[in-house]
């Protein structure tokens, strides 16, 4: 499993279209966005372009390290019910 911490603050590309892109080439990415913005808008686009999360910049280290784990832990917690769901599927 491979998580980017996306900065979408840095010039060039858009954020949105850099993780609309990393995700149509990497579908299996995670994707954490790190952003000092927070409107509501902006962040549905990026959880539309693929993003599992975000982050508002300057918040402490250790936040930042829940945010990983947690945007990680939940691709396995799905991974876990879905073998669940197979396992209960008659053969």
């Amino acid at each position: 499993m491979y998580l980017i911490l996306l900065d979408i603050g840095l010039p060039g590309i858009g954020g949105i279209e850099t993780c609309s892109q990393i995700k149509q080439q990497h579908p299996t990415l995670l994707i954490l966005v790190l952003t000092s913005r927070s409107e509501k808008p902006l962040i549905s686009r990026l959880i539309a372009a693929g993003a599992q999360g975000y982050c508002l910049k300057g918040i402490p280290s250790e936040s930042l390290i829940l945010a990983v784990r947690s945007v990680a832990g939940g691709i396995k917690r799905q991974q876990q019910k879905l073998e669940q769901l197979l396992k209960a599927i008659p053969r």
